[in-house]
């Protein structure tokens, strides 16, 4: 395991050189530096070895360097690597593959390569297809870093000193309990459905094309909506001929214990945007939505240079061989549920943890000042994922709205014993930063 200090000399070179030659919103956040990643382990360049809480990002849901992942790679690779918009069979069986795991509703599918592609292909064809210009999402959402996906994700520092952002987009609460004034989620929900419907009826121009909405908030903590809101979000789509579009980038692909992380509320998307857990790594998305919908786009106006090429192709294909095979929407259900039972253990433990959301495989520590008052504490929460690092538990830097939300997404192949094991280090981490704020406060 880690050593406790990084970066490591090998590391501190790399950072080093990072920091001459690449974009500064683009450097590490974190000291780990990657040699090689194997299932749900990663080795930096000083031979330091990590329990990775990551997936890289969500991305490697069926772990690191999956051997039939990187059989397909390879193979394809020796073959050819870009056609451009011509067909070719892989192409055509990941489409065949995609629709077949969703309601016969949704029955086409377009292939791209970023997930703020997805999203922004999602928009087009609902536009298209009504013929209406606006957009509604939801506050604290994430849907990518593109000029309109800033505009369509609802958290501030994404957006931050990028104005002014893309007309014609309004925003409506979600439902983050939490941090709601009611602390009720009966309470909260009624609240943002009514908000929801007021932000229609006066913010709305009138002309609203789609509703944009992540399974879970994902950049924004972790924050899981309860079936109601969802439901009701869906009935007011359908009562206004608006399109409802999901955004599963984080959530698909057997993350959040079901395939696809809508499947918990009882609805039907009209259109999904997919990416991350798709392809393990090449770049890869896509959306899916029914032949009406698509059809609404004119010859021509969805082709993408790297969109649908072979080797994301070949990858999909072979990630989706390993989750049905290997039973892993079922593993990230069962291990889920391990998961939250120690994190109301934490949450017993630990005042400064103030809620340990999860649903299936992926986490959100709340790290507040008090539990009381629910103020959220950034310093904290970095303290936490430095002192876990160190200790060879690999995390991402908190996020959140506040900063604050640790965020924790190992691949859906961890055992549950090395699950367990980095859940130990994670103790750990909190009883040692526990420990400092103690002595803090008493003037030691």
């Amino acid at each position: 395991m880690a050593n406790g200090i990084l970066p490591g000399d090998k590391a501190r070179a790399v950072l080093e050189k990072e920091s001459k030659y690449l974009c500064a919103a683009a450097a590490a956040t974190t000291p780990i530096v990657w040699k090689e990643a194997l299932g749900a382990t990663v080795v930096d360049v000083d031979d330091n070895r990590y329990i990775d809480f990551t997936s890289g990002i969500l991305v490697a849901n069926v772990g690191h360097s999956h051997p039939k992942v990187v059989k397909a790679i390879q193979e394809q690779a020796g073959k050819f690597l870009n056609a451009y918009n011509s067909a070719h069979q892989l192409r055509a069986d990941l489409c065949e593959r995609l629709t077949a795991l969703f309601p016969s509703k949704l029955n086409r599918a377009l292939l791209l390569t970023t997930g703020a592609e997805a999203i922004e292909s999602a928009v087009k064809i609902a536009k298209a297809y009504t013929g209406k210009n606006e957009i509604i999402s939801f506050n604290g959402s994430f849907h990518g870093k593109t000029h309109l996906t800033m505009s369509i994700g609802g958290i501030r520092q994404t957006k931050e000193g990028f104005g002014p952002q893309a007309s014609n987009v309004v925003h409506a609460p979600f439902p983050y309990v939490y941090h709601s004034y009611y602390r009720d989620e009966a309470a909260c929900v009624d609240s943002c459905l009514q908000q929801l419907r007021e932000t229609m009826a006066t913010s709305s121009t009138g002309s609203i094309a789609a509703v944009v909405m992540e399974s879970y908030l994902g950049s924004g903590g972790c924050v899981v909506p309860p079936a109601r809101f969802v439901q009701g979000v869906r009935q007011l789509c359908d009562q206004h001929n608006i399109v409802f579009i999901v955004d599963e980038v984080q959530a698909g692909f057997g993350r959040t214990g079901k395939m696809f992380g809508f499947e918990h509320y009882g609805v039907v998307p009209d259109i999904v945007c997919l990416a991350k857990g798709l392809s393990a790594g090449v770049p890869t998305s896509a959306v899916v939505a029914g032949e009406g919908l698509m059809k609404a786009l004119p010859p021509g106006s969805a082709s993408s240079t790297y969109g649908g090429n072979p080797l994301s192709c070949a990858a999909a294909l072979a990630v989706l061989d390993v989750i049905e095979s290997e039973g892993l929407v079922q593993r990230a259900e069962a291990l889920g549920q391990v998961l939250a039972k120690r994190l109301k253990e934490l949450e017993q433990k630990y005042p400064f943890l103030g809620e340990g959301r999860s649903i299936g495989l992926v986490t959100g520590l709340e790290i507040v000042e008090d539990p009381a008052t629910r103020v959220p504490s950034p310093a904290l929460a970095n303290a936490i994922v430095n002192e876990a690092i160190g200790r060879g538990l690999a995390l991402i830097s908190p996020t959140g709205l506040y900063g604050n939300v640790i965020r924790m997404m190992p691949p859906l192949v961890i055992s549950e014993e090395l699950m367990n094991q980095g859940l130990d280090i994670l103790d750990e981490a909190m009883a040692k930063v526990s420990d400092d704020v103690s002595k803090t406060q008493a003037g030691e």
